[in-house]
């Protein structure tokens, strides 16, 4: 793969990380800073952090699991239609000893929680809980978004095409952007078509429904001390690398 082309892909996966910045914040940089010092300050005052990490970009209604998966969700949303690697279908939903957690492996939000469940800090907080992992079909959305960067560089479809498949054949997986993401998952992992309700990555459905901030489940649901999941976020941030 050529330079200008390493150079789309890799346009295009900032493009898919890209959180929804508000006017007056010009850079992710004074983002993650506006976000710690707000995360400081209501610790002080002892309240939770709000959340860290939003993913807008990351919805993806067109990103549908292939022929082998189970027909669509339940309208509620909470019983998910899921299917593994070899077609097998199955339904998954939370209860009192299970957690979903929705998760991109082209992320830094979603890698930044997986390392933090994987801190052995956080094994006393998960050690009756367990956690199931689901992803959707990664690469129609990376598709669009590289077809947009290309589109702006001039990159035909015959190159846009070819780079694409070249990055499928390196990634190790027919759905995912890298399949070695699932290595030292803290859990079992399964496929399905993104519910409407998960808008970005991570998210959590538990008993209580869907949560876009982890740090709220792992403060209210998994009584982490909000001191303690301030030290993680920041050490894991994906802005500090």
């Amino acid at each position: 793969m050529d330079k200008r082309m390493l150079g789309l892909m890799g346009l295009a996966l900032v493009f898919l990380c890209l959180p929804t910045v508000t006017a007056g914040q010009e850079d992710l940089g004074a983002l993650a800073r506006q976000q710690k010092a707000q995360r400081e300050k209501q610790e002080k005052e002892g309240k939770k952090p709000p959340k860290v990490y939003t993913n807008d970009d990351a919805k993806s209604r067109e990103a549908a699991a292939p022929p082998a998966s189970p027909a669509g969700n339940a309208p509620d949303g909470k019983t998910i239609a899921a299917f593994t690697k070899d077609g097998q279908t199955l339904r998954l939903a939370p209860d009192d000893a299970t957690d979903l957690i929705f998760m991109a492996t082209w992320c830094p939000h979603s890698a930044h929680l997986k390392e933090l469940l994987n801190d052995s800090r956080t094994q006393s907080y998960l050690a009756h809980k367990k956690l199931v992992f689901l992803f959707a079909d990664e690469w129609q959305h990376i598709k669009t978004a590289a077809e947009k960067t290309a589109k702006r560089q001039n990159i035909s479809d015959a190159d846009l095409a070819a780079g694409l498949e070249q990055m499928k054949a390196q990634g190790g997986s027919p759905y995912l952007y890298d399949a070695k993401f699932l290595d030292d998952l803290p859990g079992k992992h399964y496929f399905c078509t993104l519910p409407d309700q998960v808008e970005g990555f991570p998210t959590v459905l538990s008993t209580r429904g869907f949560i876009t901030d982890w740090t709220d489940w792992l403060a209210d649901e998994r009584n982490m001390p909000v001191k303690l999941v301030n030290q993680l976020a920041d050490q894991y941030d994906p802005h500090q690398e």
